[in-house]
This record gives C-alpha cells, structure tokens and sequence, in this order.
C-alpha cells in the first residue's frame, strides 16, 4: 500500500482556500484526476491543471501532492482524513 498527502486550491469568486486530504491506493496516485473530479465533471479545463466547475464560478488545481509514510498517514489522517 501507498500513501500520499494532496493540496488543492479552490477558487469560488473572491474566496480562495486549500483543500488538504491524505489517500492510500495500492499504485501511484493521479492527483491530476482527482482535481478533474472534484466537483463532478470540469465545465472547462485549460490543459495547465486547472479545472473549472459550475459554469466557471469554481476552479481548482493542485498545489501540492507528495507521497508519504505510513506512520504520517495515520496521523494526518487523524486531523484532515
């Protein structure tokens, strides 16, 4: 098993905000698709990660996604699950 940390940036209007989640799969980790999905299918993507949903009123990329160890994994997963 594997385990990964990842931070996306939300941008709804003037707001903007991260999203941080901590994931375990068995194989590497497509941050990318899990951005594409975050709010059902994109309205729109730029082809630079940039995903843009609800008629473009939310965009959201990835800011950040690393893999990590188990140990970390069971604690973050404690605070951002």
């Amino acid at each position: 098993m594997r385990y990964w940390y990842l931070d996306l940036v939300v941008q709804h209007g003037e707001y903007e905000f991260h999203c941080k989640s901590v994931h375990s799969q068995k194989n590497e980790f497509d941050a990318e698709e899990y951005a594409s999905d975050f709010y059902g299918m994109p309205d729109e993507n730029y082809g630079d990660g940039c995903y843009l949903f609800n008629c473009g009123a939310v965009a959201v990329q990835v800011y950040e996604v690393k893999e990590i160890t188990k140990a970390e994994y069971e604690v973050l997963k404690k605070y951002i699950g």
